[in-house]
């Protein structure tokens, strides 16, 4: 059984489509397809049902793929230590945002400075919460639902309040507070339905007691308070990661009842090995954001 072979099982298992990860591989499909045989020939077991082109994992293979996705993590962190160990620079970080993206120049700018030989790659596919993108990354800036159990691998950054964002000529502009039954028959703006914030918003409505009027979907903050300057409806607005968009157009109204606010985690792979960067890295953004607090 060679380690090729259980990388390529292990690809396969995630995505049971030979073109693609043939592709991904660089390799011919009938090359994968041999590999994949050899293998299931040396454990006398079929792991995939094949239904014409298509595959699908079988109890065989997800009982193998459970035990070979903890032996090559184990692999990786096993590298990645020795790397660290015996390296004099420190390891690069692949940041995955979800939430704070605003923030993250004053972040990293601030960290660059203590640890200038430290450099980042960073992703912020919002709506893809189970891309492969984000099982390899080192951190992530997430936005759990409030319902969500505690997996021991995450602390929560921040509990950042909700404000209402209005027009300046709505009738509630300038309030000093509302409560959320107040706009029941009002027009909101939201994220598509996938989006965390979306999921968040609906809850808060409906604690208040009705169901929101979504008039519009956006895919990002900006454009979504560039419509509520306008006219067009009201949102919901984060009170501090947001804080980079001009909001002297708007008037940012705080909610009374019920309490709206969402958190946000840094988490990371709690099977991982965590490099010297990454503590450093973990350390710092903890400490940064206790200010908020």
């Amino acid at each position: 059984m060679e380690l090729l072979q259980l990388r390529y099982f292990k690809m396969l298992a995630e995505e049971p489509h030979m073109t693609r990860v043939a592709e991904k591989l660089h390799i011919s499909q009938s090359s994968l397809s041999k590999t994949i045989k050899l293998l299931e020939d040396e454990l006398g077991v079929k792991l995939f049902d094949r239904q014409g082109k298509s595959l699908r994992l079988n109890e065989n293979g997800r009982i193998f793929h459970l035990h070979i996705a903890a032996a090559l993590s184990e692999i990786n962190n096993a590298r990645k230590e020795l790397t660290d160990r015996n390296s004099t620079s420190y390891p690069d970080l692949f940041l995955y945002v979800q939430a704070g993206i605003s923030m993250l120049p004053d972040i990293l700018g601030g960290f660059s400075k203590q640890y200038p030989h430290i450099h980042f790659s960073i992703s912020k596919k919002q709506y893809q919460e189970f891309d492969s993108v984000r099982r390899t990354c080192d951190f992530t800036f997430d936005l759990p639902r409030l319902d969500a159990k505690d997996n021991g691998h995450s602390v929560t950054l921040l509990e950042e309040e909700f404000l209402i964002a209005f027009p300046p000529s709505h009738w509630a502009a300038g309030r000093p507070w509302i409560d959320l039954i107040e706009l029941k028959d009002e027009p909101f703006l939201t994220f598509i339905p996938t989006a965390t914030y979306r999921y968040n918003t609906e809850q808060f409505c409906q604690a208040a007691g009705f169901q929101p009027n979504f008039i519009l979907e956006c895919h990002d903050w900006q454009t979504l308070c560039g419509f509520v300057r306008i006219g067009m409806g009201i949102a919901f607005v984060p009170k501090y990661t947001w804080f980079s968009y001009d909001n002297s157009e708007l008037s940012l109204v705080p909610v009374r009842s019920p309490h709206c606010y969402r958190k946000i985690n840094l988490s990371w792979d709690g099977q991982a090995y965590l490099s010297s960067s990454a503590q450093l890295f973990r350390d710092y953004v903890i400490e940064y954001f206790s200010r908020f607090r």
